[in-house]
């Protein structure tokens, strides 16, 4: 069963409890008041699932550097991992690949032996 705390004390005294397993940071932007961030901090225990509402985020952050270490956090949103450079390195292989058989398209070569593309560029056919 959830339940609502409104009193800080309260609140960490319960996260001091040893059947406290978890604590789930949950931060949403208000619908109300634009650039304001509500921060809601719940503490699961073995009976009840205990929630207190934070609309001041300087406060939200002291209390949950307060809490126990032990204590697994769960981040609501989901914090976003950092990307691999991999793909952009991916990315610059096809980049180059791609400009190679453009070049090679350009210098295409008749039988005999004279360079088409080049000569059109040369007239203004091509550009």
């Amino acid at each position: 069963m959830p339940k609502q705390i409104t009193d800080i004390r309260k609140f960490l005294k319960i996260s001091r409890k040893p059947d406290t397993t978890a604590v789930i940071i949950v931060k949403k932007k208000s619908r109300t008041k634009k650039n304001t961030i509500i921060t809601k901090l719940k503490l699961r225990t073995k009976r009840y699932l205990y929630t207190m509402v934070f609309s001041d985020r300087k406060k939200a952050e002291r209390i949950e550097n307060s809490l126990q270490p032990r204590l697994k956090r769960i981040y609501y949103p989901q914090k976003k991992v950092a990307k691999t450079t991999k793909k952009k390195k991916l990315n610059k292989k096809r980049r180059n690949k791609f400009k190679e058989e453009e070049e090679e398209k350009r210098l295409a070569v008749n039988r005999d032996g004279n360079c088409l593309v080049e000569m059109f560029i040369k007239i203004g056919i091509l550009r």
